[in-house]
């Protein structure tokens, strides 16, 4: 059921993304300022409990994780000396990326995964970020492909029209090992668009991907489903893998790092680091009733902010005519 381990080393974030819903507290983080002996204590702990639980590998994700740069560095160089042969991801945005990063990441072979909220225009407006920021990223994806290292891009599949389905055609060209491809609903803005036309562009892009055999490196989310539109379809990211957080405490799923999981942290409770190496996880229906209760919480606040907006939007409509 679980793939990896999912490490968090800071809560901090260069960034402040417009949809954002991460809790940004880095408070108590036991890795601030951690020893080596303690932090090889923790790293052959975590190698007990991946190998122990079968998982695939290990994902530092979260905020971003390049802000600990030098710790992580310092992380998977012990994982590696210590025979850890399955996978290391990083989530990252790329925009701390330095050029000098490829050395290592190739090194302790490390697997990129970064993210693009589809063209230019929308990913700068949501992501708060500026068109040389955008260029910057896209350097640094060129740059890392070019170096043989593997690179998984995420694109939220915001409604687009020709000239940015040329962007996409652009991410394709720099022939990334795979690339991740979510619909709308993720980032919880689907409402504001109009479906019919929304499940068209999807379908065309999905033709334009079958016609040039693009399938073997796309994951192409959802995309034969009829009905985009459901709560169940709502978080697909968040809930899913183990998650050990800067607390040090281990959780059931990383839906704890959103907010509206916050209250929630002590029901998904599994454990603390410095007992990982004994403890053995499996799906219990007590978590997963946490999981599907809050989401269905969530989605039915959400439909009424849906409903509300209509209405408001009617209202002023109405007043205007």
């Amino acid at each position: 059921m679980f793939n990896s381990l999912i490490i968090i080393l800071t809560r901090k974030c260069n960034k402040n993304c417009s949809y954002c819903n991460v809790l940004k507290k880095d408070e108590n983080n036991i890795w601030n300022n951690i020893s080596d002996k303690k932090l090889l204590e923790y790293v052959k702990k975590i190698i007990k409990f991946v190998e122990l639980n079968k998982l695939d590998g290990i994902r530092f994700f979260g905020w971003e994780v390049f802000l600990q740069k030098e710790l992580l560095k310092k992380f998977i160089n012990i994982l590696r000396k210590n025979w850890f042969q399955k996978d290391i991801y990083v989530n990252t945005n790329l925009l701390l990326f330095e050029k000098e990063d490829i050395l290592w990441i190739r090194k302790y072979n490390v697997k990129i995964i970064t993210s693009l909220n589809w063209g230019k225009k929308i990913h700068c407006k949501t992501r708060l970020i500026s068109f040389q920021e955008y260029e910057i990223l896209l350097n640094n994806i060129k740059n890392l492909i070019d170096n043989w290292v593997f690179m998984q891009i995420n694109m939220v599949l915001f409604p687009f029209d020709y000239s940015i389905l040329d962007e996409f055609k652009y991410i394709i060209s720099l022939a990334p090992k795979k690339i991740n491809l979510l619909p709308l609903a993720y980032s919880g803005l689907l409402e504001k668009y109009d479906l019919y036309k929304y499940k068209l562009n999807l379908f065309k892009l999905y033709l334009y991907i079958k016609v040039y055999n693009y399938e073997n490196n796309i994951l192409f989310y959802d995309s034969k489903r009829k009905n985009l539109y459901t709560w169940q379809r709502f978080f697909p990211l968040f809930t899913n893998d183990p998650l050990l957080d800067i607390d040090g405490n281990l959780y059931y799923s990383m839906a704890v790092m959103e907010k509206f999981f916050d209250d929630k942290r002590k029901k998904l409770l599994v454990g603390n680091i410095n007992v990982i190496n004994n403890m053995k996880i499996s799906y219990k229906k007590k978590y997963g009733e946490v999981i599907e209760d809050t989401l269905k919480q969530l989605w039915k606040k959400y439909i009424l902010t849906i409903k509300i907006n209509k209405f408001i939007s009617l209202v002023n409509l109405i007043i205007n005519v």
